[in-house]
């Protein structure tokens, strides 16, 4: 009978397990994973004096906040050889959601640029990238964007996510251009298609739209994308987060198929080893002790009544440390939080314990965190736009520092000071 609960509770286990599975593989299959769902990584860029608009894309880790927006240079450039030190990305120009972005790279030549924003948005998808040798040339394809946005008398403020465009084709060929790595697309390349994407079916980025690239001597352009490899060649990844498949990439419907497999596998050598022990015997169901087995005896409630020893004392273990960080001044002022473990502060209360206001001006959403573990004391910044300060200091960004008790810091300015005591 106890084998039959001990195999209930097991086959219980792998049952949640086969559960937790199935979310974690439609988790996965809620990422960009084809050419539609490419669309939700897809922004409207307009150049900082608004004359210029064309597309851009997401870039990052999949599943986290992006930063960072790619387009062409021209797009953003305010006229040859000179390229502004903002510009704007839209997320749904007719909703008026916007960021002014900085241009945190940017390459004429190659016509590539980079933008950042001002804090990491979940209002876009990172797009993973796929370089030359990863790519099947006789793949569906698609070229993502605003083809209509660059023409004359379109209101692009009337432009939302719904008029993102797929222009499907193939890609004729790899070349060369100028010393710079292009693909000659089968397919219609508009002004307001510049900027964007060129996907596989599978929703990676191959290329990066750019209408009649280096063709000014020809009547009618054709159309090619620049390579995806001159932008991840170009850029400082240590700085700027890509996600770059490979030609080995597993499917996530076969990792979970193979997960449901062990799993199931597993199921069955539990089973197959509780019935040999079920065949085996234990010395029958009365649970009769095996001849010559001991066991102490145990009488009352008073330790060592049966010829035992009491068991030894034992010093009561320390209490541990506690952190608290009290708020000096600002909105704030007076209020004091417990840190265990780790604390984040910010403006995005879904995500921080210590939360301004979202009006509170140099906070970032996630700005930086506390970390406490019985002992020492470590402050992160964020990446935060305007930075965290301790003792008067400037942190470098994800660069753990030691508080120690009595220090002080702020986020962004002295308004917003906190002090560590432990």
């Amino acid at each position: 009978m106890r084998n039959l609960k001990t195999v209930s509770r097991i086959l219980s286990v792998c049952l949640i397990a086969m559960i937790v599975m199935s979310f974690v593989t439609m988790t996965v299959s809620a990422e960009v994973t084809d050419i539609t769902s490419a669309k939700n990584g897809v922004v409207c860029v307009v150049n900082n004096s608004q004359t210029s608009q064309g597309s851009g894309f997401a870039i990052g880790k999949p599943g986290e906040p992006v930063q960072f927006i790619v387009t062409n240079n021209h797009v953003v450039e305010e006229w040859k050889g000179y390229t502004p030190d903002t510009a704007y990305v839209y997320f749904s120009a007719a909703a008026n959601n916007f960021m002014v972005a900085n241009v945190y790279y940017y390459n004429e030549e190659k016509d590539i640029a980079v933008l950042k924003l001002p804090e990491p948005t979940t209002m876009r998808e990172a797009l993973t990238l796929c370089p030359a040798d990863a790519i099947d040339l006789s793949d569906d394809f698609a070229a993502l964007g605003y083809p209509n946005i660059g023409s004359e008398n379109t209101d692009y403020a009337k432009f939302d996510v719904s008029d993102i465009v797929v222009t499907r084709g193939g890609i004729k060929k790899a070349d060369r251009i100028n010393s710079e790595e292009v693909y000659l697309l089968d397919m219609t390349i508009e002004n307001g298609n510049s900027g964007g994407p060129v996907v596989n079916s599978k929703g990676q980025v191959v290329g990066i739209s750019s209408f009649g690239i280096n063709m000014a001597d020809v009547t009618i352009a054709p159309s090619y994308a620049i390579a995806i490899d001159e932008l991840i060649g170009s850029i400082d990844t240590n700085t700027i987060p890509i996600t770059v498949a490979t030609s080995s990439n597993i499917s996530p419907l076969l990792i979970a198929i193979l997960a449901a497999a062990l799993v199931l596998i597993a199921i069955l050598i539990v089973v197959l080893v509780m019935v040999r022990k079920n065949k085996g015997g234990k010395g029958g169901e009365g649970g009769t002790q095996p001849t010559g087995a001991t066991y102490p005896l145990v009488t009352g409630t008073t330790a060592g009544t049966a010829g035992g020893t009491a068991p030894p004392k034992t010093a009561p273990s320390p209490s541990p440390k506690q952190a608290r960080l009290v708020a000096m001044n600002g909105y704030l002022n007076g209020k004091t939080f417990a840190v265990n473990g780790t604390s984040r502060i910010g403006r995005d209360s879904s995500k921080c314990n210590i939360a301004f206001p979202v009006n509170s001006k140099g906070i970032s959403a996630r700005h930086c965190e506390i970390s406490f573990d019985g002992k020492v004391c470590t402050i992160t910044d964020l990446g935060s736009s305007y930075g965290t300060f301790v003792n008067g200091s400037k942190l470098a960004a994800n660069s753990p520092q030691v508080l120690k008790s009595g220090d002080k810091f702020y986020l962004a300015a002295p308004e917003n000071m906190f002090e560590i005591r432990y």
